[in-house]
C-alpha cells in the first residue's frame, strides 16, 4: 500500500522532527511520503522540515 501523510504546520519547530521521527516509525514497513507544508511560519520550522529530510528522504 501507498501511504503520503500530509502535515499542514505553522509555527511548530518544536514538533515537526519528533512528530515525523514518529511517522517513520509506524510506517517502517509501509511505503510511505511525508509531506509538509508550511503555512508562513516565522520560527524555524522551514529548517526542522530540512533537519528532517536530511534524516529521511521519504520527506
Amino acid at each position: 500500500m501507498k501511504l503520503c501523510v500530509v502535515i499542514p504546520a505553522c509555527n511548530e519547530e518544536a514538533t515537526l522532527e519528533p512528530l515525523a521521527e514518529g511517522i517513520a516509525s509506524v510506517l517502517a514497513d509501509q511505503e510511505y511520503r511525508i509531506l509538509f507544508i508550511d503555512d508562513g511560519s516565522t520560527d524555524g520550522s522551514y529548517a526542522a522540515m530540512l533537519r528532517s529530510r536530511e534524516k529521511n528522504p521519504r520527506i
